[in-house]
């Protein structure tokens, strides 16, 4: 089986306590490399400096920087691990979320997501199809719905179709990863983009609004990191203002 992902494992400590994750980062980044520079079929090495990278990316997005160079890194050892292996479903979860971040850096830059979401759930769809009881998969699909919605309201359509697809995704990631802390906050966020286009139809959307606040408190309760709470806070606000 697959050895525990040490970058996520390091992350989870820091993300909890607000710390910064780089110099662990680094250190993981150094023995992956070595790892498979002494073994260059070490299949478990490529897909955990994927997931690594990908962290590297969603962090360096998350304070306003370029993410370029980690998702590059991202995709090229997704597809080496790929290599390895077409049926590895974890490395095409790893090469579907560096298109995930992509796709959310061009919605933030102004730039079309949909290239990049298509390629993410050619990768999602194959990865199911190999194992339906991985619950990323689905925690990953309803992020792509999430991102199509916000997307589709940034451009003035219609996102019922894509939020009711990621609540579907949803459902699949809680029934398969119950205690996924992240899992809810993506439900928080569909939540408030369903609020967002209800006011724009003339709605109130307090009932996506309370329902946002109690997804992103379940979120805290499950792994109190900074994420949740800013989320917490995020949903409870526009409530407030509501």
């Amino acid at each position: 089986g697959e050895p525990a992902d040490v970058p996520s494992v390091a992350h989870g400590e820091e993300r909890e306590h607000g710390q910064d994750p780089r110099p662990a980062w680094t250190e993981a980044e150094r023995c992956f490399r070595r790892a498979v520079q002494s073994d260059p079929t070490y299949l478990f090495a490529h897909s955990n400096l994927a997931e690594l990278y990908n962290a590297m990316a969603a962090y360096s997005l998350s304070r306003g920087l370029s993410s370029a160079a980690e998702l590059e890194k991202a995709l090229e050892a997704g597809q080496q691990a790929l290599a390895l292996d077409s049926q590895f479903y974890s490395a095409l979860n790893h090469v579907a979320l560096a298109e995930l971040t992509s796709a959310r850096y061009l919605i933030d830059t102004g730039g079309d997501p949909r290239p990049a979401l298509e390629r993410a759930f050619q990768h999602l769809n194959r990865s199911l199809s190999i194992n339906a009881t991985f619950g990323r998969t689905g925690f990953y699909r309803a992020m792509g719905h999430l991102l199509a919605a916000v997307h589709a309201l940034r451009e003035g359509r219609d996102p019922s179709a894509v939020l009711q697809a990621g609540r579907r995704a949803l459902v699949e990631a809680y029934r398969n990863s119950p205690g996924c802390a992240d899992c809810r906050l993506v439900g928080a966020q569909l939540n408030l983009a369903e609020a967002t286009w209800a006011r724009q139809q003339g709605r109130t959307g307090l009932p996506q609004l309370q329902e946002a606040r109690a997804e992103a408190r379940r979120a805290v309760e499950l792994h109190p990191y900074y994420e949740a709470h800013l989320e917490l806070a995020r949903a409870s606000w526009r409530l407030a203002q509501a």
